[in-house]
């Protein structure tokens, strides 16, 4: 389950159906994104990312990386 927590706003529940895959995060974070951007935090928001083998999959790199252009580093 994830879910992203503010002081005013619960982002979420989301579900996955087994363990964290860099395909089922992908999909995550393709629902995310809009959500962040409808609730106004899209400009905002830290992402933060342990080093869970699926945030390192290469479609959720290149995903985020066009996502948020301006954090690749």
């Amino acid at each position: 389950m994830w879910a992203g927590v503010t002081s005013e706003i619960i982002i979420g529940q989301y579900f996955f159906e087994r363990s964290v895959t860099g395909e089922s995060y992908l999909e995550m974070s393709q629902l995310l994104i809009p959500e962040l951007d409808r609730v106004g935090l899209l400009n905002t928001v830290v992402l933060q990312q342990d080093g869970a083998p699926g945030h390192f999959w290469t479609s959720v790199r290149e995903w985020l990386n066009t996502s948020f252009p301006s954090c690749i580093g």
